[in-house]
């Protein structure tokens, strides 16, 4: 999606503020307003000291100031647009814009402001968008108590494979994976007719999955939440782990549908009956199966709303200092778009290598093939509230951009379906959260990676010099490795010949105009490696 420069607000708003730069805010207000993601890279610490945004795009932030923010920056000479004042209690959404009728139906609709190319800021005061835009349209619930760190969105690339031996006891337990069982859930809950949020259906729905989950021995339990008006439950399983029981794996996904006659049939067999019958079939074979890590299997509810399900489970767990080490979300498994199939696993940086693992373990165990997306910022499906909690967390999807023809619609059946497929998908999700929640290593990755860029010129010579610091390991770590690339997402290049046993390392004699990424591994006592930290870059310093 290519970067758009901000465009100005319509003459209605006139009256509010729109600084690139200008006047200070007006008196006594909260103003909702977008800040291009260049300027907010290069804000001044003290400036970025306490601004989080709300959403972050490809080219541009979301963020709600308060007046005495908003002054600050504008005395700086900061730029940013205000999109509206008095955010409070209004309900926003995005919009996922896929054709030009898309946004021309908008301004009709309520107020609306073209963000990107494919992306449009919609609201009508507290109404809900899912009450009032067409069906087909794939939105996102802005969340105002959001706060994500002002950093660059990324765009995305796939990390390198790492292929490994295949365990015995994952294999055993992907070959129990079975297509009739995945169908016939799928069956069960089209043959709700609606399992739109806030319906008897949706709420039928809800008890069988309760019941299903009960029979398999696994502990249950609803988790009930408000939205818009109405109330809600998700369901929720739990197999506990033996040896590290507060760490948590959660596999998920949406059981709640919607179409353009949402009330009375909405069937949603890919959209996601086809995901919550991946994290039933997961249960099936993991029940009863020793695992270190707890596994919870979670089905969420009114996620067509605009993720209030998994935003009110989120937040929970965050509050709780729940210790979720992996999120694996399934939304539309069964309706591949090309040939040979394949699906895209989305992610953040703090998920880059769990959806590094993803994708091995779904060509290993699953012969099937994914592409790694990273992003910034992708607000539509249930992962995302995890990102804001800061867990790490990836949506497994037939496409990034949904292509199939059935979306939203009445006809979403099972009939439209490839269950194979929907099986391999299942397969892979089951093999990588085996390969979490049974781990050969424990060993957590440094934390809190930082670094710096100084430049040395001589007479004949203009070389840089890359400092990196970071967190000492809680655990039993002798010493620490470090990696260098010259490509995002590696392979990497070891620079260290033996561990280092203190926290920083310097690197020296590099070529000015190349941009490095640096990874840090920890070693234990019996030589186990733990995964890298996050990757960092020589363009993104952060240590002064």
């Amino acid at each position: 999606m290519r970067p758009t420069r901000l465009l100005a607000w319509p003459l209605v708003l006139a009256a509010l503020l729109l600084v690139q730069p200008g006047p200070a805010a007006p008196s006594g207000e909260d103003l909702l307003v977008r800040i291009d993601a260049g300027e907010a890279a290069s804000l001044a610490s003290d400036l970025r000291d306490g601004l989080t945004a709300i959403a972050g795009l490809r080219s541009s932030w979301l963020l709600v100031l308060s007046e005495t923010k908003a002054k600050r920056l504008a005395e700086a000479g900061v730029g940013y647009e205000v999109l509206d004042s008095r955010p409070a209690g209004k309900a926003y959404f995005l919009v996922r814009l896929r054709t030009a009728e898309d946004w021309a139906v908008l301004p009709s609709l309520g107020r609306a402001v073209r963000l990107e190319e494919g992306t449009a800021l919609f609201w009508s005061g507290d109404r809900e968008a899912r009450e009032i835009l067409p069906s087909r349209m794939q939105i996102a619930r802005l969340f105002l108590d959001a706060g994500r760190p002002l950093s660059r969105p990324a765009e995305p690339v796939a990390p390198v494979a790492a292929p490994s031996d295949d365990d015995p006891l994952i294999s055993s337990l992907v070959a129990q994976v079975s297509q009739s069982r995945i169908v016939q859930t799928i069956s069960d809950l089209e043959g709700f007719r609606t399992r739109y949020a806030s319906t008897a259906g949706c709420e039928s729905a809800g008890s069988y999955l309760y019941s299903e989950f009960a029979k398999l021995g696994l502990a249950v339990e609803y988790d009930d939440f408000p939205f818009a008006g109405h109330n809600g439950r998700n369901v929720v399983a739990t197999l506990p782990g033996t040896l590290f029981p507060n760490r948590q794996v959660i596999v998920c996904g949406h059981y709640d549908s919607t179409s353009d006659v949402p009330s009375t049939l909405a069937p949603g067999a890919d959209d996601n009956a086809s995901g919550t019958a991946g994290v039933l079939e997961i249960a099936h074979v993991l029940a009863g199966t020793p695992l270190d890590f707890t596994v919870k299997f979670v089905c969420f509810s009114a996620e067509e709303w605009g993720l209030y399900g998994s935003k009110h489970y989120a937040n929970e767990a965050a509050i709780a200092q729940q210790d979720i080490v992996a999120v694996i979300n399934m939304d539309m498994i069964a309706y591949p778009d090309r040939v040979p199939h394949q699906f895209d696993i989305i992610c953040n940086e703090l998920s880059y290598y769990l959806a590094g693992s993803y994708r091995d373990n779904a060509l290993q165990y699953a012969g099937l093939k994914a592409n790694v997306m990273l992003f910034g910022y992708w607000p539509y499906s249930d992962h995302s509230p995890f990102w804001d909690a800061g867990y790490e967390a990836v949506c497994v999807i037939e496409n990034e951009d949904p292509l199939n023809p059935n979306y939203h619609t009445t006809n979403d059946t099972l009939s439209t379906l490839n269950t194979g497929y929907a099986t391999l998908a299942v397969k892979a999700s089951l093999a990588t959260t085996m390969d979490i929640a049974r781990p050969v290593e424990t060993l957590a990755a440094p934390s809190g990676v930082i670094i710096r860029t100084q430049f040395v010129r001589s007479l004949y010579l203009w070389t840089k010099t890359v400092g990196l610091r970071w967190n000492p390991n809680a655990e039993g770590v002798v010493g620490y490795h470090v990696y260098r690339s010259t490509t995002r997402g590696g392979p990497y290049d070891q620079l260290t010949t033996s561990p280092l046993e203190g926290t920083e390392y310097t690197d020296r004699g590099l070529d000015r105009s190349v941009t490095y990424y640096y990874v840090v591994t920890a070693l234990d006592a019996q030589g186990r490696e733990s995964r890298p930290s996050i990757e960092v870059s020589d363009k993104d310093a952060t240590w002064n």
